[in-house]
């Protein structure tokens, strides 16, 4: 896992990879960072990674100019790999924060104000794309106009309401990423 662009261009994240983290391809998060760059401008911004694995979609967004990344994961092996790559990449504590247990619990009791820019790439196997979309939009953890990249298996379908405005759909083998703009003011 390398960071693609930015203040740690070429850094490889040399932490262990927990073997029930699937990482986003560098492919991937280049299709991502390109539709993200041509809708904001990532300076300042505060991303949520939600189930984040090694981090490497919010380290790329930290590498970027955002202001400060939340990482969301439920497993201990993977919060100790987030961990040892921050030390790795030197970035500052209040750079970044790290929530660990059920996804969905510990979305609800964030208190922080909502994010600029949500990210979510769940295990595929468990169908989260849509729980996720609800407790999101439910609990105006995002800002309005505010970006959803989900990630999600092809056979796994967004099914999203009237809050949620689908900006991009990119088919990259048998992932799907869609990118949604928060669109439901307070």
């Amino acid at each position: 896992m390398r960071i693609i662009s930015g203040k740690w261009k070429g850094k490889t994240l040399p932490a262990f990879i927990p073997e029930e983290v699937r990482p986003t391809s560098d492919r991937a998060r280049e299709v991502i960072f390109s539709i993200i760059e041509n809708h904001t401008d990532i300076h300042g911004l505060r991303i949520a990674d939600i189930c984040a694995g090694t981090g490497a979609l919010g380290f790329e967004f930290l590498s970027r100019g955002a202001e400060h990344c939340t990482f969301f994961e439920k497993s201990a092996k993977a919060e100790k790999s987030l961990q040892s790559n921050a030390e790795y990449l030197d970035i500052p504590k209040e750079q970044f924060t790290i929530v660990r247990g059920d996804i969905r619990k510990t979305l609800l009791t964030n208190t922080t104000q909502p994010y600029d820019i949500i990210i979510t790439d769940p295990p595929y196997a468990e169908l989260l794309i849509n729980p996720l979309l609800r407790v999101i939009a439910k609990n105006f953890l995002i800002k309005e106009n505010g970006l959803c990249i989900t990630e999600h298996a092809i056979r796994e379908v967004a099914i999203v309401g009237e809050e949620w405005k689908l900006l991009s759909q990119k088919t990259i083998g048998e992932t799907i990423i869609d990118f949604f703009q928060f669109v439901t003011k307070r």
